[in-house]
């Protein structure tokens, strides 16, 4: 499928969601694929302690998120990306606040690159970051009329008390489907993400990747709680998908 794209753009909620998922489609897309991402990968302080002084030797502010960034573009190095990246800037883990701005940025995004092809979060119930931002995709694509092919990658989801990583979720048993060994330098480029370490130490990167296509609108799908309702997240914040869908 990566092939025969001719304007591919990953979209992802946070630097190091593509190396975890999509090594393998960065790989084969490097030379035309475009990469975005939402937020600025630098939770609030409040919300995240675990990332900053004195846990680790990172302080918050636009020096970190700038560190963050040149992650991002290191990563897009080593897998061969070429094409500058692009950051809508919203607040990790803050996007269920900024519906608004989350459908305004990601629309601009896709509106300026004018992909074929979108590689994405899949709705899984891992985050809620990252289903914000697929179920946005699937919102603006509904709004148009362009041929558009979405390719949704699982990270990591609920499963009875496990958290499963790079797994097939039931909801994509009909998608065309791949599952394929992930790209030589994956191991290399989770290591780049230095600031990231503390969640990518719970990934292997030598276990297949999973890639899923649908061209038909998933938005119906949106209504309902992710993954049958089993998500890492609060259920009670399935609403502000809702309010999502209701922009």
């Amino acid at each position: 499928m990566f092939f025969k794209s001719k304007s591919p753009l990953a979209i992802y909620a946070h630097p190091d969601d593509e190396v975890i998922g999509a090594t393998h489609a960065m790989r084969e897309c490097s030379q035309l694929l475009s990469l975005a991402f939402v937020t600025d990968g630098a939770p609030l302080e409040e919300d995240s302690p675990e990332y900053y002084y004195p846990n680790t030797p990172h302080l918050y502010g636009p020096e970190y998120i700038a560190f963050r960034r040149a992650e991002a573009k290191k990563v897009a190095d080593i897998s061969g990306i070429s094409r500058p990246l692009h950051f809508a800037g919203l607040t990790d883990s803050r996007l269920h606040l900024q519906i608004t701005q989350l459908l305004s940025g990601v629309r601009g995004i896709i509106k300026e690159l004018d992909p074929d092809l979108i590689i994405t979060h899949s709705y899984e119930g891992g985050h809620l970051d990252h289903d914000l931002v697929v179920a946005a995709i699937w919102k603006i694509l509904s709004e148009t009329q362009n041929n558009i092919t979405v390719c949704e990658t699982p990270l990591y989801s609920k499963k009875g008390e496990e958290i499963t990583h790079n797994e097939r979720i039931a909801r994509h048993k009909s998608w065309q489907s791949m599952a394929v060994p992930p790209d030589s330098r994956k191991a290399e480029a989770m290591a780049a993400y230095a600031s990231q370490q503390i969640d990518l130490q719970y990934f292997d990167p030598k276990v297949f990747e999973h890639y899923h296509f649908q061209s038909q609108s998933q938005l119906a799908e949106m209504a309902q709680i992710a993954n049958g309702g089993e998500t890492l997240y609060d259920p009670r914040d399935h609403q502000f998908i809702l309010q999502l869908l209701r922009e």
